[in-house]
């Protein structure tokens, strides 16, 4: 059983008017020095918080427009951020850059952005809209079940993504793009194409209290491993998700088989967001996790996993 340690909630120090003051969907996750960036599924904004102090975090606008503060309205609209990575430094880049993609679960899901970051990891320039459509059609066509890209990452040579296999004949499914091919797209035409597909991989996670367990994030270890989370929601009878029934936090080996699978001690925790270091003989995690509730914030978690 991992134990899991709230450290703050992610309140925000200004947002429109007519909604709560918080991010109440936090997604994906990343750290980079004294730099907490957090995507919600249902905002257009990229959240940013200090790492050293628990003053409110702070919106970055990502995408033209504003979406409604009706929950309904909302959700049909949104671009669905699911995933947040950091890539390595490449040209024009010389410290890495943010890289979101959105769910693929439609058409206006199907975009993301790369963010340049500067000597400190604070974002430097500003967020190019990247079109991930013609890589997630081809997915359409391979994956089974309907596209829920949740999870990304960079190990080794390639950009890692995480198919949540919770739809009718969905299976967990592990996708890995060319790296290289991936940041020439940042370079060129901020479009990732199907020809950076090298391979895919089909994971069966088991269940939790009889409900699959489906893949919601993921993050990369030097060794080649990668940590994930996975939970289990059961859907109602009009195909929405239902309460959390348990959550994991587990291992694929470096030469992909599944490793080891841990619960964590709250079952209604949905952890969405993972990011993961190595330090003194340990993992440790920085979590976030979607309430499913856009009156509830967002909690900010850390983990420990044996190394």
């Amino acid at each position: 059983m991992i134990e899991l340690t709230q450290h703050r909630l992610l309140d925000l120090e200004s947002t429109i008017e007519g909604r709560p003051e918080h991010l109440s969907a936090g997604s994906g996750i990343a750290r980079r020095n004294d730099w907490i960036y957090v995507v919600g599924d249902d905002e257009l904004d990229l959240a940013v918080f200090s790492a050293t102090s628990d003053a409110p975090g702070e919106l970055i606008p990502l995408f033209e427009g504003e979406l409604p503060v009706d929950e309904a309205e909302r959700g049909k609209h949104k671009p669905d951020l699911e995933t947040l990575a950091i890539l390595p430094p490449f040209r024009h880049n010389p410290y890495g850059a943010l890289l979101a993609l959105g769910s693929g679960g439609g058409d206006s899901r199907s975009n993301g952005f790369g963010w340049s970051l500067d000597e400190d990891g604070a974002l430097r320039g500003f967020p190019c809209v990247i079109n991930l459509a013609p890589l997630y059609d081809e997915l359409r066509e391979r994956l089974s079940g309907d596209l829920n890209i949740e999870g990304s990452t960079v190990n080794g040579d390639h950009l890692v993504l995480f198919q949540r296999g919770n739809s009718a004949e969905g299976h967990n499914q592990i996708i890995w793009l060319s790296l290289e091919k991936v940041i020439q797209t940042l370079l060129s035409d901020f479009r990732i194409d199907a020809s950076e597909i090298d391979d895919v991989q089909t994971y069966d996670l088991g269940e939790a209290s009889g409900v699959q367990l489906c893949f919601s994030d993921g993050d990369a270890l030097p060794d080649g491993r990668m940590v994930f989370s996975a939970s289990a929601e059961a859907e109602d009878d009009d195909a929405h998700e239902g309460p959390t029934a348990g959550t994991v936090l587990g291992i694929i080996e470096a030469d992909g088989t599944l490793g080891r699978m841990d619960p964590v001690d709250d079952d209604n925790a949905k952890i969405e967001g993972v990011d993961a270091v190595v330090k003194d003989g340990k993992i440790e995690l920085l979590l976030t996790s979607d309430p499913d509730d856009v009156d509830t914030p967002s909690p900010l978690l850390s983990a420990t996993m044996e190394a």
